[in-house]
């Protein structure tokens, strides 16, 4: 228990890492493609013919003391505003020229209503020198105004000469500052659930060490001894189904958003490897319906780490799609599971995730192996997701398919785990299949959610009659 408690403890600190450092390096990644793309495309839209006229005709500190003093310092000035205001920067773009006489470089035109007109750029970075030619991103950098990712290219005139280059800065201070919360609150979570299950795991050793130095004194207590580990061992997983409980998110808050809605969870064992998770973001409701692999306690340890990782990657992406999701948390799992030499191949996770926007009224779907069900009346649509799982050992798997409805008025949807169409029971002993789960729903089809939560438990159990049943359950319905 203690290997295994502190194999566990490693994962989560490496997923809680690899995360944070994943998040940054992407993010950065991304603004220097953008700030790339924004210097290029002003590059070839200012003219160096211009610039250079601009340059020539005014050759000393400050002699130019406003934009409309000169209409080509206002022609090139008005391009760089409307690029900064287009691409919604809050930093000012500037053009900078190559001063020789010092090895420097002097600023020329700014975005900005007051002009900086041949000022010295005395920190200039070693690629302005070895790619002024060329254009290049810069390495991310620190001032005493907070991180920056910057990028240039160069202006060329009618003689095709490099006569100045366009930088276009943007400050990712309040990015970092957004990844480090959300950081801290995950190592905050992971470590009240790891503390909460060592105390437990070290009472329990405790008991079991104590009974079995009895054990050897006193054959005759053997049977009781063993009952009471048996019960202890028990207790323990009765409280780690508490801990599952606290980590996953209130029924009464999914209906608070959705009113008519429910959650029909039902674990083989104590605890489950089946779970279901919710978040808004912004106008943005997404949900999900995951499916573990194995059950008992390893699916929900495997459970703790999709609910992490779910939340990590729903904090840190700003476009929330269910494909995106599904691809992100596919990548993360199996990147992180590959260095874990305990793992098997097969560990991953079957998922059904909803985005609803409240705005548009659209709902989006992706599906690892479990499917969406649409119920309009009296007809009823199935959505299949992709023929693969999130992890496992799959060559060239495609990325996630996204499939948008548009939401009509007492539409029903449903996502599930196959607990229940997989159970076995009814005069034949065989199981219960789609078929029939379609059918009651098209039977239960007036019924409010909380009544056809109700119907849903009285048939499986029913069905089953005195089979055990077989896996972890989960289904969750809401009608819009």
């Amino acid at each position: 228990m203690v290997l295994l408690f502190a194999a566990l403890m490693a994962i989560v600190v490496f997923f809680l890492t690899y995360g944070y450092f994943t998040q940054l390096h992407l993010h950065q990644e991304k603004i220097l493609s953008l700030n790339l793309a924004i210097a290029k495309t002003l590059a070839n839209d200012l003219s160096g013919d211009r610039h250079q006229r601009l340059f020539d005709h005014y050759p000393r500190k400050d002699d130019i003391r406003s934009a409309e003093q000169d209409i080509d310092y206002n022609n090139l000035h008005q391009k760089l505003r409307m690029a900064m205001e287009s691409n919604g920067l809050t930093t000012d773009i500037y053009t900078l020229v190559r001063n020789p006489k010092e090895e420097g470089y002097l600023f020329a035109v700014t975005s900005g209503e007051t002009p900086y007109y041949r000022h010295s750029y005395k920190l200039f970075p070693e690629a302005f020198v070895t790619k002024f030619n060329e254009g290049a991103t810069l390495p991310p950098y620190t001032s005493e105004n907070g991180h920056w990712l910057s990028a240039f290219s160069p202006i060329r005139n009618s003689n095709d000469e490099v006569v100045a280059v366009v930088q276009v800065d943007q400050n990712y201070s309040g990015f970092i500052a957004k990844t480090n919360r959300a950081i801290f609150l995950n190592s905050l979570l992971s470590l009240g659930i790891m503390l909460i299950i060592a105390v437990f795991l070290i009472r329990a050793i405790r008991k079991i060490l104590d009974r079995d130095a009895q054990l050897h004194q006193d054959l005759s207590l053997s049977h009781q001894e063993v009952a009471q580990k048996n019960q202890d061992i028990t207790d323990s997983i009765f409280y780690a189904r508490k801990i599952q409980a606290a980590i996953s998110p209130s029924v009464d808050r999914i209906r608070q958003v959705l009113p008519d809605s429910f959650v029909l969870n039902l674990p083989r064992d104590i605890v489950s490897g089946d779970f279901y998770w919710f978040a808004e973001v912004e106008n943005k409701v997404v949900l999900a319906a995951v499916d573990c692999t194995g059950h008992g306690v390893p699916g929900a340890f495997m459970s703790m780490i999709g609910t992490i990782l779910l939340n990590t990657i729903c904090i840190q992406n700003e476009e929330i799609h269910p494909g995106t999701i599904l691809n992100e948390l596919d990548r993360q799992l199996i990147d992180s599971l590959r260095k874990n030499q305990e793992s098997q191949a097969a560990d991953g996770m079957d998922i059904a995730l909803v985005v609803l926007d409240k705005e548009t009224q659209e709902l989006e779907f992706s599906g690892a192996l479990r499917p969406l069900i649409c119920q309009k009346g009296e007809d009823i649509t199935v959505i299949r997701g992709d023929r693969y799982p999130i992890g496992g050992d799959y060559e060239n798997k495609p990325e996630f398919t996204t499939h948008k409805l548009q939401l009509a008025k007492g539409e029903s949807f449903f996502i599930f785990s196959d607990g229940y169409i997989d159970q076995f029971g009814g005069p034949h002993d065989k199981k219960f299949m789609m078929r029939r789960f379609k059918s009651c729903l098209h039977e239960f089809r007036q019924l409010s959610m909380a009544d056809t939560q109700t119907k849903l438990h009285n048939t499986l159990l029913n069905w089953k009659m005195d089979q055990e049943q077989i896996d972890d359950v989960l289904v969750i319905g809401f009608r819009v």
